[in-house]
């Protein structure tokens, strides 16, 4: 079965505030990628947190998922991750992580990654858009061990770095998994091209 693990504990610090509460279409960035990842088919759906949980976990309301509180999120985003991975139950066959800061993801492109893993079992699962490999990832459980390794402010790339060759890619017409907001700029930058995206 397939996990769903989104990413959301970070202090945003090149922001220099919360990011992911920030206003996106109905809602926060935070919210319109959970709107759409709460749509797909997944056996378990865990949502890690850590700065400004508190703020979170008093506005969402997400029947079915998981929230997993990450103390150590200072430490960088492989805390989150490893956080995420060791709640899930033996029987997980591979996990997508999700990013909480790339609102402009298709709906139909979390859709095709899902269907992808469920027909071929693939252990990496990478979509890429005009030659750029972006989020979010399939991970299958024989990288499991080696992303509970990960340490400092590092994500699944390293794995996908040191296993090329098992990587299936995943063309998308999708610039939304290659654009996250950052900064304000980048923030302002897709936010005016949402309409046109």
């Amino acid at each position: 079965m397939l996990a769903l693990v989104v990413l959301a504990a970070g202090s945003s610090s090149r922001m220099k505030k919360n990011k992911l509460a920030l206003a996106w279409q109905k809602g926060t960035v935070l919210e319109t990628v959970l709107f759409k990842l709460d749509k797909l088919p997944a056996a378990k759906k865990v949502l890690v947190l850590g700065h400004e949980a508190e703020f979170w976990q008093d506005r969402l309301v997400l029947p079915g998922w998981q929230i997993v509180l990450n103390p150590i999120y200072e430490q960088g985003q492989s805390t989150s991750l490893v956080a995420g991975l060791k709640s899930l139950a033996e029987d997980v066959e591979a996990v997508m992580f999700c990013l909480a800061d790339q609102p402009l993801v298709k709906f139909e492109s979390y859709a095709l990654l899902v269907d992808t893993w469920q027909k071929t079992k693939a252990s990496l699962i990478v979509p890429e858009f005009l030659g750029c490999q972006g989020n979010p990832v399939i991970v299958g459980k024989k990288f499991f061990p080696e992303l509970l390794k990960l340490t400092g402010d590092v994500g699944a790339r390293n794995i996908l770095r040191a296993h090329q060759t098992e990587i299936l890619a995943v063309q998308l017409d999708d610039v939304g998994i290659c654009a996250d907001v950052d900064t304000q700029d980048s923030y302002e930058k897709w936010r005016k091209n949402t309409e046109i995206l």
